[in-house]
């Protein structure tokens, strides 16, 4: 049984707008180890109607059951409202990514064991990107997303790494070599793509800042690109005036911190967080799927 642990809640969200069009909406909860977040925002995506960030310092989201949930998201704004399809999005770092042609789905669970040790009572499932011919295998706590579908019964099940990709892929220019790094509370996505073809995609778990430049410049070496071609773009729980991005740059002079696309209507409290952050809440609204 868990113990309640009250959670820091952020919210970013334009009231007025909720009121005037929340029956046309999406609402994607995501949840992470250290975090749950409703994002609402238009059918077409191109208005975010608000951001609502949940954090727990034990990451210890998963083991909360249905009460104690409920009792965190009861009086949220963004939940609980007449939205036009809800989405449930799991961040967690053991996935693969295995191409159509060559997917089985009985062999899926065996595939995803192979690569990633996966924790106590954890089901594993698959989801298609048909645009991209890509099957996504991963693995998700059973008993906590019974739970979400209990408070969310309508809403599909997705994995992070389907927007990730797709969202990385869409920022990828033909002639760079440029290696995706997507920051965690725990753990860092990296992604690489050759002429618009996925090269590497891996999950790496880090302690300490010298982990993550050492696994970047390791990428880079397996996949052969040189420190003077290479080019970063991080995004995630990375602090422009934190000292990685500085550290980072004494080894690779190329390093960028990702910033918003236009096209997309941001509420006016975005402004009290850096674009980087929350990206991967952000990432389903910057991708085709």
């Amino acid at each position: 049984m868990s113990t309640q642990t009250l959670p820091v809640i952020k919210k970013f969200i334009d009231r007025e707008l909720l009121a005037e069009i929340e029956t046309s909406c999406d609402l994607w909860v995501q949840a992470a180890s250290n975090r749950i977040t409703l994002l609402a925002a238009d059918a077409d995506k191109s208005r975010i109607v608000g951001l609502t960030v949940l954090e727990f310092a034990d990451n210890s989201l998963f083991q909360k059951g249905l009460f104690e949930l409920r009792s965190f998201l009861d009086g949220q704004e963004l939940f609980g409202r007449d939205y036009r399809n809800i989405h449930i999005v799991f961040e967690t770092p053991q996935f693969t990514i295995v191409p159509d042609v060559l997917f089985d789905q009985e062999s899926a669970p065996m595939v995803l064991q192979n690569l990633h040790e996966l924790p106590k009572f954890y089901a594993v499932k698959s989801n298609r990107v048909d645009s991209r011919h890509w099957v996504n295998v991963y693995g998700v706590p059973d008993i906590f997303c019974s739970t979400l579908k209990v408070l969310f019964p309508h809403a599909d099940i997705r994995h992070y790494a389907e927007f990730l990709l797709e969202s990385f892929l869409l920022q990828n220019q033909r002639g760079h070599e440029t290696l995706f790094v997507n920051i965690h509370d725990s753990f860092m996505d990296v992604v690489f793509f050759h002429l618009n073809e996925l090269r590497f995609v891996n999950t790496f778990t880090f302690e300490a800042e010298t982990d993550i430049i050492y696994f970047i410049l390791s990428v880079a070496e397996q996949q052969k690109i040189s420190t003077d071609k290479l080019e970063i773009i991080l995004s995630g729980d990375v602090n422009a005036n934190g000292p990685l991005l500085q550290l980072l740059r004494k080894y690779v002079p190329g390093v960028e911190l990702f910033k918003r696309p236009g096209g997309i209507s941001y509420p006016a409290s975005f402004r009290e967080f850096q674009d980087q952050q929350y990206y991967t809440s952000l990432s389903v609204l910057l991708c085709e799927s």
